[in-house]
């Protein structure tokens, strides 16, 4: 009993973080993400287009979209099994009553990307995992800003008044605060690109100087009037996972199992009163 309840919060770990573990076999063997049709690609087709459809649905506030599109950050980011986990489900609850609150205007405030940053920062730190995993305010500034075409109705909810088709790329501008389900949905797909994408595999000092380094180089391509097809921000898109991402998994399994239950048990809320904290309350 006390093993299956290990490897469960061992999932619950990462999933909390943001993405599945599974723990079908014995010694904490890991599963691929079911969703990898979902997962940001090349591919003209918007491989997102059911987050979005959701969000959209979820706009007026009602409960039960709002709820549906909290399944649906879960289930595009997390392993079937772990996103049906019961403990998974009360982090959702949660989720979903702070986002009915931030709608109403209620007492959930809005919240800032530095949040996003904490919690990610906070779990690494708790299971003391390579600081690779670690992420930064301009590491989630860019994956706002390349999921922004994907999820015009999801990303930046708040500057959405007045957004078109046509300026939704990744010169739009766009302010620094989000809804707690996109907070949530961005602690998620960080971590799944920290796992399978090397662009993100990086420390946040070597993230920011690979940022630098190819802006320089569309700079002086600009400059030598040479056509150029360097991005501004790293792509985001389906790769074999690397031995980083195979690492990280693997120091989550051996650094939960090794703790006290009621220490592990304890990592969701932690992790999500980080999230959900307003300005004041991550000053103090």
């Amino acid at each position: 009993m006390k093993r299956v309840l290990v490897l469960t919060l061992t999932a619950l770990a990462i999933a909390t973080l943001a993405v599945g573990l599974s723990w079908r076999k014995h010694g904490g063997a890991f599963s691929k993400a079911r969703a990898s049709s979902r997962e940001v690609t090349n591919n003209n087709k918007n491989p997102l287009s059911e987050l979005d459809r959701r969000a959209i649905e979820a706009q007026s506030g009602d409960p039960e979209t709002t709820r549906a599109l909290a399944d649906e950050i879960f289930t595009s980011t997390l392993p079937e099994r772990e996103s049906q986990n019961p403990i998974v489900e009360e982090v959702k609850d949660r989720l979903v009553r702070a986002e009915l609150e931030y709608k109403g205007h209620g007492r959930q405030p809005s919240i800032d990307e530095s949040n996003v940053v904490r919690t990610v920062n906070q779990a690494v730190d708790m299971l003391q995992l390579p600081d690779y995993a670690k992420t930064s305010p301009l590491q989630i500034r860019h994956l706002r800003l390349s999921l922004l075409p994907y999820l015009p109705h999801f990303i930046a909810q708040e500057d959405f008044a007045g957004r078109t088709t046509a300026n939704l790329h990744r010169q739009f501008k766009i302010g620094n605060k989000v809804s707690p389900l996109e907070a949530a949905y961005l602690v998620l797909a960080v971590v799944q690109q920290k796992r399978n994408n090397p662009a993100f595999e990086l420390t946040p000092k070597e993230f920011r100087e690979s940022v630098y380094a190819r802006n320089l180089a569309a700079w002086r391509a600009h400059r030598e009037s040479k056509d150029s097809n360097l991005q501004e921000s790293p792509s985001l898109r389906q790769q074999v996972k690397p031995a980083k991402g195979d690492r990280i998994e693997q120091d989550t399994a051996y650094a939960v199992g090794r703790l006290p239950i009621s220490d592990a048990i304890s990592i969701p809320g932690k992790l999500m009163d980080t999230l959900l904290s307003s300005g004041r309350e991550a000053k103090q």
